[in-house]
C-alpha cells in the first residue's frame, strides 16, 4: 500500500484536461498573502472562556473563490438550570435485590446543562456526577442500606457554573419478602372434569421497611409436593384477601408413574412463597413448608383368615385381617351379601352406589365401565344424605342432576335395564332421561319417570310407553327397575316394570323401538325429559342407581332388590387389626355369600365397594329347617295315621334325613315316600351359576299306616357338616300353613300296600283301603293308571263305612297310581238278552253301547224264571259326584320294580374341557332304571359316599374339587346308582385327570420359491413368487407326558381339524399355498389326556 503523506485530495465528476491539471497544481501555496491566521474564543463546560487558533487559505479546488465571514456572539448567562426528578416517584416503595435508577431532566433557559449532580446517604452526603445532562440518571445501589425510607437531593449545573435550585425524593427501601403461614388444608375432592383439587388456605403479611409500612403482598404461590406417585402440578397462585390466602390448588391428572391418579391419598409437602409489590420473594431457603396428610380413600382391608376359597366355612369361624388408614380406623363393619344378590350386579355399565358423603362434582362409576358422573356448580345435587344402601344423594326438584355421558346404553334397538331406589312424593318427576341437554323433548330421546300419580313408567318420543301400576311417591324407600327385552329387530320386544321386586308391569304397556337412541345424547340422572310426562327435576332421594345393556330376568331384579337391604354388623378392632365372628346355632347363617367388610376413617372416608369384598364362597353354620307333621285320619272305618318330614338346608344329606327317634312304628321314610328337590329346581340364580346340580335344597317324606299311631315321635335330621336338628311330631293342624283337617261327608282311600311301596315281584297283592259316606255307600271303583280295575256296589246303601280289597296281580314293571273314586248310579239301560238256548254257559257277545252313555264297568246277571236260564251284562251307568267327594287324601303310588338300575362313566381321562374351574373337574356318566332311579352316589379314593345329581335324563354329574390345579393324576371313583326299590348297581374306574394345556414351543413362519429357495417370514408380511409356505416349531413340554402336533395351513383364523396333518416330534411342515389370498399357520401343542395350546401366526399375504 501507500506509504507517505497525502494532501488536498479532490474528486470531480468530469473529467479535467491538462491545463486544467496543471492549474491545480500551481495554485498550491504555503504561506504567503493569502494565508490568514487568527484566535477565537471558545466557551467550556466550566463556564469559562478559551481561545483557540484558526487558519484560513484558499483552496486548491476548481469551485471557484469563496469568501468567508465569520461572526462570533458571547452570551452572559445569569439566570439558574431547573432541574426535575422522574423517577423514582415519591414514597415510592424499592427493592433491595436491584439497583434503583433514579432519573429525570434538567434545563438551562439561556445556555445549556452543563452537569447533574446528586447527594444521598449512599455515599456520605458528598455531590456526586450524574450520568448525562438534559436526560440525566444515578444509580442508587442499595446494598448495605438500611430499610425504611431514603432521601436523594439532585441540582443542575449550566455551562457558565450556574446552579439550580435542588431537588429531593423520598423513597422507602423494602428488602424483606412477605411472611406466609399458617396452612389449612380441607380434604380434596373432584372437578367435574375428574381432576382432584385441594382447598388451602393460609395468612400472609409483609413485614415493615424500617420504620415503614411494608410496599404489600403481591402474590402467594403454593407447591404441593407428594410421595410415590402422587406428585404435586407445580407452584400455584392463590388468591387473598387483606391477610387470608386461598388457593384450589390442581393435581396433575397424570401421577409420576404414568397412570391416571385415581387416588390422591397420601402424605403431602405444602411450600408456600411470598411476593412483595417490589418483587421481593421468599428466598428458596427460606420457604416455609408444613406436612400435610390429604385423605380420600376409606381404610384398606385385607383378609388373612380364612384365605381358602374352596373351603366351606362350617363353623363359628372368627374372620380376621388388618386394616390401616391415613387418617386412622374409627370403625370396622361387616356385611354377608348373598351370592345371587352380588351376581345381580354383573354385567353393569353404569353403577352409582352415591355412597360419598363429600361434596364433589365428580362421582365414581363402580361398574367399571368408566362412565363417571359429573355435575356443575349448584346442580350438584347433595351428598351424604341417609339411603337404602348405605348413603343417598338429595335432588332439590328445580336444577340439581348428574350427566353420566353417553355411549351406555342403547334404550330401544337393543336391550336394557335401569333400576334405582326412589324415595320421593313427587309426581311427575324424572328418574333417567337420555337427551341432548336442551330444554326441549325431541325424537330418539327417552325418560324413565314416575307419572303423575307417582307410578313408575318408561318413554321413548314417539316410541310409546312401558307401564309400572303401584306408585312409589309414599315418601317411603321403593325399587323401581324397567327392563327392555328387544326382539333382535324391527320394533317389537317386552318392557317389564319392577317395583320392589316384584313384576308390576300395567296390562297398557305398548313401547315399541321405533327411534333409536340419537348420537351423543347422554344420561342424565334427575334431569326432566321436558316433555309432558316428566317436566320436572326429580325432587327427593335416589339410591344406587344402576344401568345394565341387558334384560334382567325377574329373579334378577329381585336379587337386587334384596341387595338393597343391608345389614351391617360391628367388628372388633385393635391396633390395626379386624374381626368378626360368623354366628352358628339358630343364628347361622347358609349359602353362599360374600364377605364384606368397610372401614370408617376419622374423617368419614369410606372403603370403596371395590375394596370391600374380602372373601366368597359357601358358609353352613346353621342346622337344618325341619318340620314333622303327625295326623290321624279316623273318618272311615280303619284309622290311617301320616307321618310328614319336611327338611330343608343348604347341605342336605340323604341318608341322615328325617331319621325318626324310635322304631316300630314308625320306620325311616322308604325311597318311595320320598320326594327330593334340588336348589337348580327352585333357584333360577343357583341353575344358572352353580355347576352342582346334586345339591339338595329340601326333602319331602310322607308315609301312611294303618291305624292310629302314636305322636310321641321325632325325627332327626344332620346335615353334612354335623348339624343337626331334632323335631318332634305335632298335629298338622297346628303346623304353620297346614290345612286343619275337617270330616269330609264321603271318601275313600286306598291303603294298602301304602303309598310308595315297592313291589319287587309279580306276585298277586293284596289292594284294599276304606271307603265311607255318611248318606250311604252307592258304588266305589278303583282307578289304576286311569283305568277301572275293580268295582263294588251297595245297592240298598245301608253301610256308611267300610274296608274294601281284592287280590291284583301287576301286570309288569312300572309306577302305578290308585285312585278310589265313589258314585252315584244314574239310569237303567234295557237289558239285552243272550240269546236264549237250552243249556247256554256262555255269555252272548257284547252289544255297543250307546254313544250317549259312559259305561263304568259291565257286572254279569243271570235270568231265571223261563224255559231255560240265560245270560246277560247289566251295564251301570254311573255320574262321578263333584270332586272335593272323590279324592281323600293324596293318590296312592305303588312302584313294581323287578330289576336293578344300571349306571356307567362318561369319559375317565378328563382334561380342559370337563374343567368348571382351576381345581374342579365335572365326574358324569349316564345311570337308568326300567321303573324309577332314586339317586346316584360317588366315592373318590375310598372316600365317603357323595351324592351326584342327575338329570331328566339319567345323567348324572359331579364336580370333583381338587387340592390342586390337576395336571397328570389319577383318582379311583366308584359310582353307585339306586332305584326306588333300593336296588343298586356300581361300577368302578380309574379316572385320568389333566386340565393343564401344554407349554408351546417356538412357531415361525417361512416361505418356500419355487427354485426351492427359503426365507423367514412374518405374520402381516406380503410375500410373492412363492409356491409353498412352511411352518416350523420346536417341541412343546407337559409335565403329564409327550405332546403331540397338528399343523397345518388355512385361509382362516379357526382352521379345521381336517385341515391339520398330526405329527409326534417337533419338525417343519411345508404347504403349496394358492396365491391372491391370506393364509394362518396353526400349530396346535397337544397332550396327552387332549388339551390343546394353539399358536396361530398370520396373516401372510401371498400374491
Amino acid at each position: 500500500g501507500f506509504v507517505g503523506a497525502i494532501d488536498e485530495v479532490g474528486i470531480w465528476t468530469e473529467a479535467l484536461d491538462a491545463d486544467e491539471i496543471k492549474e491545480l497544481f500551481e495554485k498550491v501555496k504555503v504561506e504567503d498573502q493569502s494565508v490568514l491566521t487568527c484566535q477565537l474564543p471558545v466557551a467550556t463546560n466550566t463556564g469559562t472562556l478559551s481561545f483557540q487558533g484558526l487558519t484560513l487559505r484558499e483552496t486548491t479546488t476548481r469551485i471557484g473563490d469563496i469568501s468567508q465571514t465569520v461572526t462570533r456572539t458571547i452570551t452572559v448567562d445569569n439566570d439558574l438550570p431547573v432541574v426535575h426528578i422522574q423517577t423514582p416517584s415519591n414514597g415510592q416503595y424499592v427493592s433491595g435485590d436491584d439497583i434503583v435508577s433514579i432519573a429525570g431532566a434538567a434545563t438551562d433557559a439561556t445556555s445549556y446543562v452543563g452537569g447533574v449532580q446528586v447527594r444521598s446517604d449512599s455515599h456520605g452526603g458528598t455531590w456526586v456526577d450524574t450520568t448525562g445532562n438534559a436526560n440525566w440518571s444515578y444509580s442508587w445501589d442499595p446494598s448495605g442500606q438500611s430499610e425504611g425510607r431514603h432521601t436523594v437531593t439532585v441540582q443542575a449545573v449550566d455551562a457558565v457554573g450556574n446552579e439550580s435550585a435542588a431537588q429531593s425524593v423520598d423513597f422507602v427501601l423494602d428488602k424483606t419478602a412477605p411472611t406466609v403461614w399458617a396452612v389449612s388444608a380441607v380434604q380434596p375432592t373432584q372437578d367435574a372434569a375428574g381432576h382432584w383439587y385441594v382447598p388451602l388456605s393460609g395468612n400472609v403479611s409483609d413485614p415493615n421497611a424500617g420504620s415503614e409500612p411494608g410496599s404489600g403482598v403481591a402474590a402467594v404461590e403454593v407447591l404441593l409436593q407428594g410421595q410415590q406417585e402422587a406428585s404435586g402440578n407445580g407452584w400455584q397462585a392463590a388468591t387473598f384477601s387483606g391477610d387470608t390466602w386461598t388457593l384450589d390448588y390442581v393435581l396433575p391428572r397424570i401421577g409420576d408413574n404414568r397412570q391416571v391418579i385415581v387416588d390422591p391419598s397420601g402424605v403431602y409437602t405444602v411450600t408456600l412463597r411470598g411476593t412483595d409489590n417490589v418483587d421481593n420473594i421468599t428466598p428458596a431457603a427460606s420457604y416455609p413448608a408444613q406436612s400435610i396428610t390429604l385423605d380420600v380413600a376409606g381404610p384398606t382391608l385385607t383378609v388373612s383368615e380364612p384365605v381358602s376359597l374352596t373351603e366351606v366355612i362350617s363353623t363359628a369361624v372368627t374372620v380376621r385381617g388388618s386394616v390401616s388408614d391415613l387418617s386412622g380406623v374409627a370403625t370396622v363393619v361387616v356385611n354377608l351379601t348373598p351370592a345371587e344378590q352380588i351376581d345381580s350386579l354383573i354385567g353393569n355399565v353404569l353403577h352409582l352406589p352415591m355412597d360419598e358423603n363429600r361434596a364433589s362434582a365428580y362421582f365414581d362409576d363402580q361398574s367399571g365401565t368408566g362412565h363417571d358422573a359429573t355435575c356443575t356448580g349448584n346442580a350438584c345435587p347433595t351428598v351424604g344424605e341417609p339411603g337404602q344402601r348405605d348413603g343417598a344423594f338429595g335432588f332439590d326438584g328445580t336444577h340439581t342432576f348428574l350427566d353420566a355421558g353417553d355411549a351406555i346404553a342403547e334404550l330401544a334397538k337393543a336391550d336394557f335395564s335401569i333400576g334405582a331406589w326412589v324415595k320421593t312424593t313427587g309426581t311427575q318427576v324424572a328418574i333417567v332421561t337420555k337427551s341432548n341437554g336442551d330444554d326441549k323433548w325431541e325424537k330418539g330421546e327417552k325418560s324413565f319417570y314416575l307419572d303423575g300419580t307417582g307410578v313408575p313408567n318408561f318413554v321413548g318420543w314417539g316410541d310409546s310407553y312401558i307401564r309400572g301400576a303401584t306408585a312409589v311417591n309414599d315418601g317411603n324407600w321403593h325399587h323401581v327397575v324397567v327392563t327392555w327385552d328387544y326382539s333382535g329387530s324391527g320394533t317389537a320386544g317386552t318392557g317389564k316394570i319392577y317395583v320392589d321386586g316384584a313384576d308390576d308391569t300395567a296390562s297398557t304397556t305398548n313401547y315399541q323401538a321405533q327411534n333409536p337412541d340419537n348420537a351423543g345424547d347422554t344420561l342424565k340422572i334427575g334431569r326432566p325429559n321436558f316433555g309432558t310426562e316428566a317436566p320436572h327435576f326429580f325432587a327427593g332421594l335416589l339410591d344406587e342407581v344402576i344401568v345394565y345393556d341387558r334384560a334382567l330376568a325377574d329373579y334378577e331384579a329381585a336379587n337386587l332388590y334384596a341387595y338393597g337391604h343391608v345389614t351391617w354388623e360391628t367388628a372388633t378392632v385393635d391396633n390395626g387389626a379386624w374381626s368378626y365372628t360368623i354366628p352358628e346355632g339358630e343364628n347361622g347363617v347358609e349359602g353362599f355369600y360374600q364377605i364384606n367388610v368397610r372401614g370408617v376413617d376419622a374423617l368419614g372416608n369410606v372403603t370403596p365397594l371395590s375394596g370391600q369384598r374380602v372373601w366368597r364362597g359357601e358358609i353352613d353354620t346353621k342346622p337344618p329347617a325341619v318340620a314333622f307333621y303327625h295326623s290321624v285320619d279316623d273318618s272311615g272305618s280303619i284309622p290311617t295315621t301320616t307321618y310328614r318330614c319336611v327338611a330343608e338346608d343348604t347341605n342336605l344329606v340323604l341318608d341322615t334325613t328325617c331319621k325318626p327317634q324310635v322304631a316300630n312304628p314308625p320306620a325311616d321314610f322308604r325311597n318311595g315316600d320320598i320326594v327330593q328337590t334340588t336348589y337348580a329346581e327352585v333357584d333360577p340364580w343357583y341353575a344358572s351359576a352353580i355347576t352342582d346340580t346334586a345339591r339338595l335344597y329340601s326333602v319331602d317324606g310322607t308315609r301312611i299306616y294303618s291305624g292310629s299311631l302314636t305322636s310321641a315321635v321325632s325325627v332327626q335330621t344332620c346335615d353334612r357338616y354335623g348339624h343337626c336338628t331334632v323335631t318332634a311330631a305335632q298335629p298338622a293342624v297346628e303346623a304353620a300353613g297346614a290345612p286343619a283337617q275337617v270330616h269330609a261327608p264321603r271318601g275313600a282311600e286306598a291303603l294298602v300296600p301304602s303309598s310308595g311301596t315297592a313291589l319287587t315281584s309279580l306276585d298277586p297283592v293284596l289292594l284294599g283301603g276304606d271307603a265311607h259316606d255318611d248318606a250311604g255307600l252307592q258304588a266305589l271303583f278303583l282307578k289304576i293308571n286311569g283305568q277301572a280295575s275293580f268295582f263294588k256296589t251297595w245297592p240298598d246303601r245301608s253301610v256308611t263305612a267300610t274296608f274294601w280289597g281284592f287280590l291284583w296281580t301287576p301286570p309288569g314293571e312300572g309306577i302305578y297310581t290308585l285312585q278310589p273314586v265313589l258314585t252315584a248310579t244314574q239310569g237303567v239301560v234295557p237289558l239285552r238278552n243272550a240269546e236264549e238256548a237250552a243249556g247256554q254257559s256262555e255269555p252272548a257277545p257284547d252289544r255297543a253301547v250307546p254313544a250317549t252313555v259312559t259305561p263304568q264297568a259291565y257286572l254279569p246277571q243271570i235270568m231265571t224264571g223261563g224255559p231255560a236260564m240265560y245270560w246277560s251284562y247289566l251295564p251301570y251307568i254311573v255320574r262321578d259326584v263333584r270332586r272335593q267327594e272323590i279324592f281323600t287324601g293324596t293318590t296312592t303310588t305303588l312302584y313294581v320294580d323287578l330289576t336293578p338300575p344300571s349306571v356307567e362313566f362318561g369319559p375317565t381321562s378328563l382334561n380342559g374341557e370337563q374343567a368348571l374351574g382351576t381345581r374342579i373337574v365335572e365326574l358324569s356318566g349316564v345311570a337308568t332304571d326300567a321303573v324309577l332311579l332314586h339317586r346316584v352316589d360317588i366315592r373318590v379314593d375310598g372316600g365317603p359316599w357323595q351324592q351326584a345329581g342327575v338329570d331328566d335324563d339319567g345323567r348324572w354329574r359331579y364336580p370333583l374339587r381338587l387340592d390342586a390345579p390337576p395336571d397328570g393324576i389319577t383318582v379311583d371313583v366308584t359310582v353307585r346308582a339306586e332305584d326306588v326299590a333300593a336296588h343298586t348297581a356300581e361300577t368302578s374306574a380309574r379316572v385320568y385327570i389333566d386340565t393343564a394345556a401344554p407349554t408351546p414351543g417356538t412357531v415361525t413362519l417361512f416361505a418356500r420359491g419355487g427354485d426351492g429357495s427359503t426365507r423367514p417370514i412374518a405374520p402381516g408380511d406380503t410375500v410373492s413368487d412363492v409356491a409353498e409356505l412352511e411352518v416350523r416349531w420346536t417341541a412343546g413340554t407337559d409335565r403329564a407326558g409327550p405332546v403331540r402336533y397338528a399343523v397345518g395351513f388355512a385361509p382362516t383364523l379357526d382352521a379345521l381339524p381336517a385341515a391339520l396333518t398330526d405329527y409326534e416330534d417337533a419338525g417343519a411342515h411345508t404347504q403349496a399355498v394358492a396365491p391372491g389370498r391370506r393364509w394362518y399357520a396353526t400349530v396346535h401343542f397337544v397332550d396327552t389326556a387332549g388339551n390343546v395350546t394353539p399358536i396361530v401366526l398370520g396373516p401372510v399375504y401371498v400374491r
